[in-house]
């Protein structure tokens, strides 16, 4: 039996009365029952912070905190401070858990004595079962540049356990519209040495919903982070990583450049192709001539994302018309 240490649950509560009491069964559930289960209610103005204060009467392990409303990072951070956990895991309001997600991670956790470990997850609009979990169920190792290599590992930080320690001072930028992948990044750049793992078992449920944040990011959102990537960039002394992230900024910078030409606003394109030259030099010569010539004509950029993604001129209509004459 692997040893029973304390995990530090922290769940963002912001106006999701409809969603919390499924969110918070599911942890408080768990087969795993050495939690600590942390609610920050951002200043909710429906019941949110009332249903969180109920589950706290029933159950010791829940801890609710009130605050001002300051956003999803401020939350975190604000449960960071507090959690006296030896593992730290973060779980959405409005998703839901296996009831096997804390003793499946944190048995692999324990038995590779992992820094960081992850699952597979699912994406619903509704209710929908979780696959049953096994005793046996494979489990990956994953190096730095496989981990900020995959969209779906280096974006969120839930569906995954973290050790505190590695965590340490780090907190998240609470003026970050895309705040998971910059703490991600920031997490990865400062551990070399970082131990991943990917449990392949799907234990957590990641709920599709109209107006949560990650549904509304704009074109500025992807500006930030192509900044963010290219500081860690900066920092790294690894040259396979500082190649990886002087990728992804490109990338994202480059995908910027073209929302705002879609729009024509030929200022934000101006100064979006100024940081990208920047980020060019820190690219290998091959990959800094491709990416030269896409930012220097970013309509052959187009044509490269039609070619691959029938479905962009749908988004251009689409960010056309929300975009003011």
């Amino acid at each position: 039996m692997f040893r029973d240490s304390l995990v530090s649950v922290i769940i963002p509560v912001y106006n999701v009365e409809k969603y919390i009491s499924r969110c918070v069964n599911s942890v408080v559930n768990n087969t795993y029952k050495n939690l600590e289960i942390i609610c920050v209610d951002d200043g909710s103005t429906d019941a949110s912070g009332a249903i969180c204060d109920k589950f706290a009467l029933t159950d010791s392990r829940i801890k609710v905190v009130h605050k001002k409303n300051s956003g999803v990072s401020s939350a975190r951070n604000t449960g960071l401070d507090i959690a006296s956990g030896t593992y730290i895991a973060f779980v959405d309001a409005d998703d839901w858990v296996h009831e096997e997600y804390f003793r499946v991670l944190m048995r692999e956790m324990n038995r590779r004595n992992a820094d960081l470990i992850i699952c597979n997850h699912i994406r619903t609009d509704g209710t929908i079962d979780l696959s049953s979990t096994s005793e046996n169920c494979q489990v990956k190792m994953l190096t730095r540049e496989s981990f900020m290599s995959k969209h779906d590992l280096k974006s969120y930080i839930w569906g995954r356990v973290f050790r505190k320690g590695l965590i340490g001072d780090l907190r998240f930028d609470e003026s970050a519209k895309i705040e998971d992948a910059t703490f991600n990044a920031s997490l990865v750049q400062r551990n070399s040495s970082i131990t991943i793992f990917l449990a392949k078992s799907c234990l957590y449920a990641y709920y599709n919903r109209s107006g949560s944040l990650v549904s509304s990011f704009g074109t500025d959102a992807y500006v930030e982070l192509s900044t963010h990537l290219h500081k860690c960039a900066l920092s790294e002394t690894d040259p396979v990583m500082k190649s990886i992230f002087a990728t992804d900024s490109i990338k994202r910078i480059l995908s910027a450049i073209y929302a705002y030409a879609v729009v024509k606003d030929r200022a934000s394109v101006r100064k979006c192709k100024q940081q990208a030259y920047e980020i060019i030099e820190m690219l290998t010569p091959k990959a800094k001539t491709l990416y030269f010539f896409l930012v220097t004509f970013h309509q052959a950029y187009r044509v490269f994302r039609l070619a691959t993604d029938p479905s962009l001129k749908k988004w251009e209509k689409q960010i056309k018309q929300k975009t003011p004459p």
